[in-house]
């Protein structure tokens, strides 16, 4: 069985970080677009809830996509290095 790196185990936690970001952002653009054409009221958030809903999808994705990059340019270094 072969091993994997701690290097891709990182790089798969950041690659699920930027797509929980990516389902948040793309679930909360489809609510949008139900409530302006059925004029509904699903996303009622108010207060600390409306902040999360608009920042945690965006900030989820911004630090999932610097970490894959960040670790994926270590990783080719390391690679260069031993070889």
């Amino acid at each position: 069985m072969a091993q994997r790196s701690a290097s891709s185990k990182l790089k798969s936690v950041f690659n699920v970080t930027f797509m929980l970001g990516f389902i948040l952002l793309f679930i909360k653009l489809m609510l949008l677009v139900v409530n302006h054409f059925f004029r509904l009221d699903i996303m009622a958030f108010t207060g600390i809830a409306n902040i999360l809903s608009n920042t945690l999808p965006i900030a989820l994705m911004i630090i999932g996509g610097i970490g894959w990059e960040m670790n994926t340019d270590n990783y080719e270094q390391i690679k260069k290095y031993r070889d």
